[in-house]
């Protein structure tokens, strides 16, 4: 009994051993199996791996060995999921790229949202199942449709029909003569041009396109090209700000040097008046405009207390320049200018220079100038006040124009 009881015993054990390799080695298989299909790239290669784990599975023995063998199973066919997933995904950004590629002449900003919206829509639906590798890039693609839509809406504001026509400030005998050779051709190289013969300038939107940089930049986004795209629209705008800002500090510069004429006539001959600087508008940066628009202020001070015509309290500017200095002076003048215009289509026509010095002919100047000499408007013989207090609150409104326009047409954040 010994000696057959030993026997069977080994018997056992040998067949025990046997079926346990067996077991682990379908087990190790399944895992071969899972492992790879994280890799595959075809349909043929799931559906050949799912065939050859069904068949393996069939062999599988024990609760706990077709636990494992499911675990492998269920990683596979996920795998599967994944790969039909990611497909899905790099559609959808092929037909983005298709559809972006042919929005850009027309700016068709609405298309460019619904191409955002249906990017969002597949990272909803496929966050849980795409891969990681591939949802990284889907969120990549709604950054870079983001970003080219932005840039188009750029390059909108330089190439629409909001294009505003000024017409150029109008020179006197006195204000060339008054005027340096370099700030005469100035004004003659900026308004008195092939484009514009009658001396008007253009800002605001809509002619920078005419600029090659520009062109280059919108003919890269046309081909989605956006890193190169952004390079050139940044460097070119950068160029035609610099243009922008030089072309209104020389409009300043033309109305500035009105204001010195006719200021310089109210004085007595005898003392040297100190002009109002014009040196670098040409240039203009944010700190000369500054300053500029200080030293018109400073000016208009000087002359308003030099021959007390708004005196305190009289009139509807004497009041507002006492409660409010130069400020309270320019609001309350433009109201007036603008309650005139609406209602007077003929003054509405007039320049600044005019309107203000209609409304300004209602001042009492005093019948003394600052320095002695017989003056005001109301029968006084000192010529030119009314038009030195004119041209001093013309400039006012010039450097506001300035400022306005170079804000809001303008990036100043990329300096």
């Amino acid at each position: 009994m010994s000696n057959l009881h030993d026997s069977l015993s080994k018997l056992f054990e040998l067949s025990y051993k046997g079926y346990a390799e067996e077991q682990a080695s379908l087990l190790t298989a399944m895992d071969s199996l899972a492992t790879a299909s994280s890799k595959f790239t075809t349909n043929e290669q799931y559906a050949k791996a799912i065939s050859l784990a069904a068949d393996t599975m069939s062999k599988v023995k024990g609760t706990a060995n077709e636990k494992v063998a499911n675990a492998y199973n269920n990683a596979i066919e996920d795998s599967l999921l994944n790969f039909e997933t990611d497909k899905n995904i790099s559609r959808s950004i092929g037909q983005s790229e298709m559809a972006m590629s042919n929005l850009m002449d027309q700016y068709k900003t609405s298309e460019m949202q619904d191409i955002l919206a249906s990017l969002h829509k597949v990272a909803g639906e496929y966050r849980e199942t795409a891969s990681a590798a591939t949802m990284g890039k889907l969120q990549a693609q709604i950054k870079r449709a983001h970003d080219i839509a932005d840039l188009a809406e750029e390059f909108k504001r330089y190439d629409s029909e909001k294009t505003v026509y000024h017409d150029a400030p109008e020179l006197t005998n006195e204000q060339v003569e008054a005027m340096t050779a370099d700030e005469y051709d100035a004004y003659l190289e900026d308004h008195l041009t092939a484009e514009s013969p009658k001396g008007s300038f253009v800002t605001g939107e809509g002619v920078q396109l005419k600029d090659e940089g520009l062109r280059n930049a919108y003919n890269k986004l046309s081909r989605l090209d956006l890193k190169g795209a952004t390079a050139e629209f940044d460097k070119a705008e950068k160029a035609y700000i610099k243009d922008t800002w030089s072309g209104s500090g020389r409009a300043l510069a033309s109305v500035i040097s009105r204001a010195n004429s006719y200021i310089a006539d109210t004085y007595d001959k005898k003392v040297d008046y100190q002009t109002i600087p014009t040196t670098g508008l040409a240039d203009l940066d944010p700190l000369l405009l500054k300053q500029t628009e200080e030293n018109i202020s400073n000016a208009l001070v000087d002359f308003i207390e030099s021959n007390e015509g708004i005196r305190e309290g009289e009139g509807s500017l004497g009041k507002a320049y006492t409660a409010d200095g130069v400020r309270g002076l320019v609001a309350q003048m433009k109201k007036e200018m603008d309650a005139k215009s609406a209602k007077d289509p003929l003054f509405a026509s007039k320049t600044d220079y005019a309107k203000i010095k209609q409304i300004s002919g209602t001042v009492n100047w005093s019948d003394y100038g600052p320095f002695g000499g017989r003056g005001g408007l109301l029968g006084g013989d000192k010529a030119g006040t009314n038009e030195a207090f004119a041209s001093l609150m013309e400039a006012m409104y010039e450097i506001g124009k300035t400022e306005a326009n170079i804000n809001a047409a303008l990036n100043l954040d990329i300096f």
